[in-house]
């Protein structure tokens, strides 16, 4: 997670490894630190 708003809302929460991966809904623009076609 390179979005620092992603990190705010999982260190909210107390998760389970059985309830991983957890996922939100991200109306912005991501931005990643790769490069194009990168994996």
């Amino acid at each position: 997670m390179n979005c620092p708003h992603h990190m705010q809302i999982f260190a909210d929460n107390q998760f389970s490894y059985r309830d991983m991966p957890v996922r939100y809904f991200e109306p912005a623009t991501v931005y990643r630190d790769e490069k194009t076609g990168e994996l």
